[in-house]
């Protein structure tokens, strides 16, 4: 094989990779976009109970939890519910990562609440190596030691 064959094909495998990560970095820092959640908002109703929708998980992460993975984990999932997830009818959360859990409650679709979490760890993992999620199957009630956020959301 010739020398500019390995030359162009060395070129395509540097472009797809570049590709790959300034993807993933231009999608990092795009704005979220609110459009479909909002739809999906203008005929919500409330149908469920707090406990019905509030889903532990447990997270591990390597070196110092700082502001940015925070924000990282938070804007991660913003866009997963608003854009890919709008039928969840949005969320509330609290994360400690003293404890390594992070609790999510739902609005809506909540008897497959452990499915959506679970797709969304999973693609938090396909871009991200730290911290890893596992969506715990344990019914969890609101309190203060899980998640105690009231609104018209939910019935209680």
């Amino acid at each position: 094989m010739s020398r500019k064959w390995f030359v162009g094909l060395a070129g395509v495998l540097l472009a797809a990779i570049a590709a790959g990560v300034w993807r993933t970095q231009l999608d990092e820092q795009r704005p979220i976009d609110p459009a479909p959640l909002n739809k999906y908002r203008e005929t919500f109703v409330a149908k469920y109970r707090r406990e019905e929708c509030l889903v532990r998980i447990d997270f591990t992460y390597k070196g110092e939890w700082t502001d940015k993975l925070n924000e990282r984990v938070f804007r991660n999932l913003m866009r997963f519910i608003a854009e890919d997830r709008p039928q969840t009818g949005g969320f509330w959360w609290t994360l400690s990562p003293a404890e390594g859990q992070m609790f999510v409650q739902i609005s809506d679709d909540c008897p497959r609440r452990y499915d959506h979490m679970r797709d969304w760890a999973a693609s938090f993992a396909r871009r991200h190596d730290n911290p890893r999620f596992t969506v715990s199957d344990d019914h969890v009630k609101p309190g203060p030691d899980t998640l105690d956020h009231r609104t018209e959301d939910w019935l209680d």
